[in-house]
């Protein structure tokens, strides 16, 4: 793809995010309390997590030669994860492509247009015009129904209100073997979206300098997070400076490091990797909790 056609992609997706550096993602794991008092608050509306890539598609018309292209950008990097995805254009879509952003959660790619799958997550700007004063419900209506008019390969996640959980998992069962926790967001996109992790997958991702794992100040420095290996669990392969490693907390100081999380360029911040530290060694809080605690909200 030349610089040219690249850049509009990016120039629709820059817009969409309104100055963001990245896409709103839940940063941290919610407590039992933050739980609780988030969703006796707003009505969010909860989904499986999966432990996919998150991602961009990004409809746009190529100003050098007319044509209508669909492109999937990373949500993290920016990076092209898939070109010329596979659709299907009428006249009547012509205002799609005058800047369309779905925000997505890739399943599937590979080289050929035909390769690629992914999941709806939010539909952020279509046809130019964000959608983000809009209630979530309505954002995903937009974007399902303009994925399905075009033959887009995104499908919809199903969603659920908290108290109606068992449709998503049965705690006798735990989560499916590719879902990696749990999602609530919330009606407005001003408010805070959750995510719940099971405590072995209560990970922080850090990055490795000359010996140190870093994390992020509120200021973008970074500093010692003062983590390091766990004795018993040293990892297989030796840790390369620069790179952003996934770290299970053991304890409060020491981590096991499950891998290299190669579609990320900087650590968490300094208060997630704290929090997530002291949720993942001071309680369990597992998938027969987190049902209860959302049942129960009905009764409360």
């Amino acid at each position: 793809m030349s610089t040219m056609q690249s850049n509009t992609p990016l120039r629709i997706l820059r817009q969409s995010l309104g100055g963001r550096s990245c896409a709103r993602m839940p940063q941290s794991i919610a407590s039992h309390d933050e739980l609780v008092g988030c969703l006796r608050k707003s009505s969010h509306l909860v989904s499986l997590k999966t432990d996919g890539e998150r991602a961009f598609v990004i409809l746009w018309q190529d100003e050098t030669c007319g044509r209508y292209a669909a492109t999937c950008l990373a949500a993290r990097t920016f990076e092209i994860l898939q070109d010329d995805i596979s659709f299907h254009a009428e006249p009547q879509h012509a205002r799609v492509f005058d800047g369309t952003v779905l925000d997505v959660e890739v399943v599937r790619r590979g080289i050929g247009p035909g390769e690629f799958s992914c999941v709806l997550l939010d539909a952020p700007i279509v046809c130019g015009a964000s959608l983000e004063a809009k209630p979530f419900r309505s954002r995903l209506r937009a974007g399902s129904g303009l994925a399905r008019a075009l033959g887009l390969p995104v499908s919809d996640k199903q969603w659920v209100s908290p108290r109606d959980i068992d449709d998503l998992i049965d705690p006798a069962r735990g989560l499916p073997n590719d879902v990696d926790g749990l999602i609530f967001v919330p009606p407005l996109l001003r408010d805070r979206t959750l995510k719940w992790k099971p405590p072995h997958l209560r990970t922080v991702d850090l990055r490795w300098s000359s010996g140190t794992f870093l994390f992020m100040s509120d200021n973008g420095v970074l500093l010692d997070s003062g983590m390091s290996v766990h004795d018993k669990d040293l990892p297989d392969t030796v840790l390369e400076d620069g790179y952003v490693y996934e770290c299970l907390p053991i304890t409060t100081s020491k981590v096991r490091v499950v891998g290299r999380r190669d579609d990320k360029k900087s650590p968490n911040a300094a208060w997630v990797v704290n929090l997530t530290v002291e949720h993942a060694v001071s309680g369990q809080y597992n998938v027969v909790d987190v049902v209860d605690t959302c049942k129960g909200l009905e009764t409360q």
